[in-house]
């Protein structure tokens, strides 16, 4: 006996229903964490399991962390191959100070070979303000009192000074050659919510740690 229209239609709408759950649940891809370009830090999961977790920085280098992925419900499990890990370089901070122009504070943040690093984060006095150096990378301001200077920059972790009473001129050198580097930390374990992997710890969402998933033609990492 021939199945009434209403049958087939309903199984092509189950058909195309299977079909597309199945493809939203395709965790595969690229998952970058917007905002930090031209640097990048990245997850590329693959279909065998594998996944890395890749950073870069035109200062810092690159480093990865590669592993096993597995999933509980809405759950990423993360586990990591110790054999798998890359680390090039770890940045390290110097500090000089001298006294000059006493009507201003002046701040000149370098490399090792003498070259400006533009855009280095500076907090004074644990102060809530944040300042920046220019492309010269230097900062200046009028003279106060500064009893403490933290220095950061993309991905480097943040610095503090204690200079003398009487400083006011800073010279920061930041070294990023030929220092190995602290290991690249997976978060514990992933949230995956459609395009979108957001960091747990505890259980709890990492603030600031979503990664939303790209087209591998758009994937822009070094």
């Amino acid at each position: 006996m021939d199945k009434p229209e209403s049958y087939y239609l309903k199984m092509l709408f189950i058909g195309i229903l299977v079909l597309s759950v199945s493809c939203s649940r395709n965790l595969s891809g690229v998952y970058i964490l917007p905002g930090f370009s031209p640097n990048y830090l990245g997850y590329s999961f693959n279909r065998d399991s594998t996944f890395c977790l890749n950073s870069w920085s035109d200062i810092v280098g690159k480093d990865e962390i590669c592993g096993k992925w597995k999933i509980s419900k809405d759950t990423i499990l993360l586990f990591q191959n110790p054999d798998k890990i890359k680390i090039e370089s770890k940045p390290v901070a110097t500090f000089n100070e001298s006294n000059s122009d006493p009507s201003k504070i002046k701040i000149l943040v370098q490399d090792t070979n003498n070259e400006p690093i533009p855009g280095v984060k500076l907090v004074f006095n644990n102060k809530p303000e944040t300042y920046i150096t220019d492309k010269d990378g230097v900062f200046e301001t009028s003279y106060f009192k500064v009893d403490k200077l933290e220095v950061q920059y993309i991905g480097i972790v943040k610095h503090s000074f204690i200079p003398k009473a009487s400083s006011n001129s800073f010279f920061i050198k930041l070294n990023f050659d030929g220092i190995e580097s602290e290991k690249l930390k997976l978060p514990e374990k992933l949230l995956w919510k459609g395009n979108t992997l957001y960091g747990l710890c505890s259980n709890k969402v990492i603030s600031g740690y979503s990664f939303h998933k790209i087209n591998r033609k758009d994937n822009r990492r070094k």
